[in-house]
């Protein structure tokens, strides 16, 4: 029988990227603030710190995170939903997906936001088609009226990746289903006397069954019988609440994935680079803490000229009887900070490089006559990428109207948009294109259709229009002076 002693258990495969990966990945995506708190892990003290710990927190506390992975994660997440997913039309409740996704006011497009960044920073990203039961407290079924009144409808659910403790799949006619998961959730209970508990969740998705099972973990309470409690359910493990049939009519469980489980994220390159620069600013904060201070050195003074202390600063005298009397400051030569400036210099460079690539698409393979296949142009990454959260979502409607008996359209569709890559030199063929205009190989309005797709002009503008009042020729360029 199972008693819940390892339903909070990681799988051996999450087991596996908690190693190193994801704690790193977390650990930038959180700050400085996280960074600090890793201590050793990430930050290792040197022979002279190891015998002086306040030494080491010292420049622990002076050492802050240059969060190039981060920003990389959010600014190529944003890419693909600078416009509105396009969603075809359907009947309702599964055209309430499009504005409620989650049934919590999040639209399909800041869903599919989400999905996409979980999937650039752990290289998966995953979420349940569930629905809320059209039945009422005597099992009836509802009427229509009675279901949008309580919000009766299929509903996406994501779950974040470090909130999943098992998922196992198999193939089935040639697609990756999910047949079993385990995912984590933290939920906070008031007590009578003010204080809060917090619970540990664990949903259990099988192939008939939804499990929630709890365990409280902590409170804010100082009550003996609460306290003890804790430590009961610490001992005892998690307790089953809940036991129902999900009830879904489809193939496998209504759970979507993108991207593969427990991949090597793809950006974990970055995320290493991103460690070494923070290691390396680490020790030029703290060599330049010190360096910046100016030594102050003297020579030729007498035991009691020493003793009794000499006066520094605007308008102040230093007399010595010595005659081999000497004051002055020394300052370091810089020759070494500006070693670490140069090595951080090169680190952040290597860093915007590695942050650009998922954005970069080569050219397709070549003909036998050495020319491009147009049709054949690959995708860059960040590209793949959103295609492979659109077609999640496909998936996603077809198991939502799995939920209520219905059939999407053949002719469905659903977009996100991809045109934001650097395909080819697309920021530096802006050039070829004005001469090509210029000397009429392409009219006016090809020009600024193309140049609007590579960002040159704002999605306002009317290439059609614009040609019209230029008069569909493009003006010579100016002659350069001589």
């Amino acid at each position: 029988m199972n008693n819940g002693s390892n339903v909070g258990t990681y799988s051996i495969q999450r087991q596996s990227v908690e190693r190193v990966w994801w704690p790193m990945l977390r650990s930038l995506r959180a700050g400085t603030d996280q960074m600090r708190s890793e201590g050793q892990l990430f930050t290792p003290p040197d022979w002279r710190e190891i015998r002086d710990r306040k030494v080491y927190l010292e420049r622990l506390q002076r050492t802050f995170l240059f969060n190039a992975y981060d920003k990389t994660i959010q600014a190529l997440s944003s890419k693909p939903f600078q416009k509105a997913i396009t969603v075809g039309q359907l009947d309702s409740p599964l055209d309430e997906i499009e504005y409620d996704s989650d049934r919590c006011g999040t639209s399909l497009t800041m869903f599919g936001a989400m999905l996409y960044e979980d999937r650039v920073d752990r290289g998966f990203a995953i979420y349940i088609v569930d629905h809320v039961h059209a039945q009422d407290d005597k099992g009836n079924p509802m009427s229509i009226q009675q279901e949008k009144a309580v919000g009766a409808r299929p509903y996406f659910v994501r779950i974040a990746p470090d909130n999943v403790i098992a998922c196992d799949t198999t193939i089935t006619s040639g697609r990756e289903t999910v047949t079993h998961l385990r995912y984590r959730e933290t939920v906070y209970e008031s007590m009578p006397d003010y204080s809060q508990i917090t619970i540990e969740r664990v949903w259990v998705w099988t192939a008939d069954v939804v499990e929630c099972w709890e365990r409280k973990v902590t409170s804010t309470s100082t009550d003996p019988v609460t306290l003890a409690m804790l430590a009961n359910s610490s001992t005892n493990g998690h307790v089953l609440k809940t036991s129902r049939p999900h009830g879904y009519p489809g193939l496998g469980l209504p759970i979507v994935l993108v991207g593969k489980l427990w991949q090597k994220p793809p950006l974990l390159n970055l995320a290493w680079l991103n460690i070494q620069h923070w290691q390396s600013s680490s020790q030029q904060s703290w060599a330049l803490h010190y360096a910046r201070a100016a030594i102050l050195r003297g020579k030729g003074m007498t035991r009691e000229e020493v003793e009794n202390g000499i006066s520094l600063g605007a308008g102040a005298m230093a007399l010595s009887s010595s005659p081999d009397f000497d004051l002055a400051y020394v300052e370091v030569s810089g020759a070494a900070l500006t070693a670490g400036k140069d090595d951080l210099a090169h680190i952040e460079e290597r860093m915007r490089m590695l942050g650009m690539d998922p954005l970069a698409s080569s050219s397709g393979p070549m003909t036998a006559t050495g020319e491009v296949r147009a049709d054949l142009q690959h995708s860059s990454d960040a590209q793949r990428w959103a295609e492979e959260v659109e077609w999640s979502l496909w998936n996603g409607y077809q198991m939502a109207a799995a939920w209520r008996s219905m059939t999407v359209p053949e002719d469905w569709r659903i977009s996100i948009f991809r045109d934001f890559s650097l395909l080819g030199g697309k920021q530096t063929d802006i050039a070829s294109l004005q001469a090509d205009a210029t000397a009429g190989r392409i009219t006016v309005q090809t020009y600024l259709e193309e140049a609007k797709r590579r960002g040159l002009y704002s999605d306002d503008l009317d290439p059609e229009a614009e040609a019209e009042l230029s008069g569909s020729s493009m003006p010579a360029p100016a002659s350069e002076p001589v």
